[in-house]
């Protein structure tokens, strides 16, 4: 049967997990209504359709025919305002089926979703009767341990611990003799458990100091351990890194959406999250084709962002709001990267973060030539910076990238919270974003205008151009304060580790 002599149809793009999707199909199925289900779980390619189609990144998105109603909250109103069934008579009964061949279900069975690969690495270390993996090692030694600031020569070191008394350590709770104990910890010296703090010994029995890696860089989030098991594709390592966070958040949110960090960095999910993003180390962004590292930074930026915020505490003031956006880093491929790295450095193409004299890839810095050949200013409708005025969270994909940063720049225009124009005054109001990084939008308020009209609504471009339009008043942009207040509850307060 061709598509013009097939009937109408309603037509669903869902996941398999999300519950706003369940509620849609299993409304429509009360109701007695067929419907054609397109799983973006079983059919991701199918994912730029509904971008282009409904201008939405969310699921569900619904169609009676060619029209789309929008999500589930749509959906229910419309069954509430009793509108729903004229729709279903005047859209579906007796209709044919509409001609865009995006509306159409697939026809093959799908592709292996590509997961994370299974671990391989064997138990770190036999001590005694006891077998410890790494990070159940490292956390008992970071808890067991005499930890603390010590000084030699006028000089303090910090978060170390004494070779002799390790050794003793070792022999008393493991029952073992001292040569067995020193040969434990020479074994773990070597795989790089701990090193000595000035890089000058292996591991001595004697009054020498010793770090632990966990220890080392404690801005450097994803450095737990050293990364030594398989190595994924880098978008499926960030995608399992997310989809780990995602569980978290929801494990540990209450009615009112707010995420308690105290709790969630006490789950033991958290600590293998922790870990899974110590694979990040071994992935070069120097071999990554421009889409691919566009959404792998986006995605990178989104995850350690709630790493942090777990992790290291959440900034409270603007003054440490700059210390954490420069400090806390992910180690990428060997190299340290900040947020103010990733954001500026990579996807702004070397530019100067707001507030600040430098751009983050000084001359001679091998980070620099990772940065973007050109700034993507999309960019700033996709990062979250843990704030209520920022974009939500999505995950971005090497092949949608490019219609997925029009849909999510359409979005965040589309809210009052962050455009608004007064037609009458010749004033457009914008979210700080838009001051902030004004350089990526252009060079003047007109420019800056012009270079959003092409995200907004029909509606909402032409009452900007009337804006834009007065003659009494000089056409001008003001910036509405910016909201910094996060999501979350029980937070600790951020401050600088050394």
């Amino acid at each position: 049967m061709e598509v013009a002599d097939a009937p109408a149809v309603i037509t669903v793009f869902s996941l398999s997990t999300c519950p706003h999707c369940m509620r849609v199909k299993s409304m429509l199925w009360e109701k007695g209504w067929d419907y054609v289900d397109i799983s973006l779980t079983d059919y991701p390619e199918k994912r730029a359709d509904m971008l282009a189609l409904a201008n939405r990144m969310t699921v569900p998105q619904i169609f009676f025919n060619d029209l789309h109603l929008g999500g589930a909250s749509e959906l229910v109103a419309l069954e509430q305002q009793g509108k729903l069934d004229a729709l279903y008579e005047s859209r579906i009964v007796g209709q044919s089926r509409a001609s865009d061949v995006r509306l159409l279900p697939p026809t093959y069975e799908p592709r292996p979703i590509q997961s994370a690969l299974p671990r391989t690495e064997e138990p770190v270390c036999v001590i005694g009767d006891a077998c410890f993996d790494y990070m159940d090692l490292m956390e008992k030694l970071s808890r067991e341990l005499d930890i603390k600031d010590r000084k030699y020569r006028m000089k303090t070191h910090r978060r170390c611990f004494v070779g002799s008394e390790a050794t003793d350590y070792v022999m008393r709770e493991f029952g073992v003799s001292r040569p067995d104990a020193v040969q434990v910890l020479s074994q773990l010296n070597n795989l790089n458990f701990f090193r000595h703090v000035l890089d000058e010994h292996d591991f001595e029995d004697a009054q020498l100091f010793y770090r632990l890696h966990v220890h080392e860089t404690p801005m450097v989030l994803n450095t737990v351990r050293v990364w030594r098991d398989r190595v994924d594709a880098p978008m499926v390592t960030i995608t399992h890194c997310k989809k780990m966070m995602d569980a978290l958040e929801t494990r540990h949110s209450n009615s009112q959406g707010m995420v308690d960090l105290a709790a969630m960095v006490q789950d033991g999910q958290f600590r293998a999250f922790c870990e899974a993003t110590c694979e990040l180390q071994r992935f070069s962004m120097r071999d990554m084709k421009p889409d691919e590292k566009l959404a792998f930074v986006i995605n990178c930026y989104n995850v350690m962002l709630k790493h942090a915020f777990a992790a290291v505490g959440e900034p409270t003031s603007s003054a440490t709001r700059g210390a954490f956006f420069d400090t806390v880093k992910y180690n990428i491929g060997g190299d340290d990267y900040s947020f103010n790295d990733l954001e500026n450095g990579i996807l702004r193409a070397n530019h100067r973060p707001p507030y600040h004299f430098r751009t983050p890839f000084g001359k001679g810095d091998p980070r620099a030539g990772v940065a973007l050949a050109k700034a993507e200013p999309r960019i700033h409708f996709a990062l979250n910076c843990g704030a209520h005025s920022c974009p939500p969270v999505k995950l971005f994909t090497e092949e949608g990238i490019q219609e997925e940063l029009r849909i999510a720049a359409i979005a965040f225009c589309g809210e009052d919270d962050n455009v608004r124009i007064d037609e009458a005054g010749g004033q457009l109001f914008l979210s700080r974003i838009f001051d902030w990084y004004s350089a990526d939008f252009g060079k003047n308020d007109v420019q800056v205008a012009r270079t959003l009209s092409q995200w907004l609504s029909e509606p909402r471009r032409k009452k900007l151009e009337e804006a834009m339009l007065q003659t009494k008043k000089k056409f001008r942009i003001r910036y509405m304060p910016y909201d910094w207040t996060s999501n979350t509850v029980n937070a600790k307060p951020f401050k600088v580790l050394e």
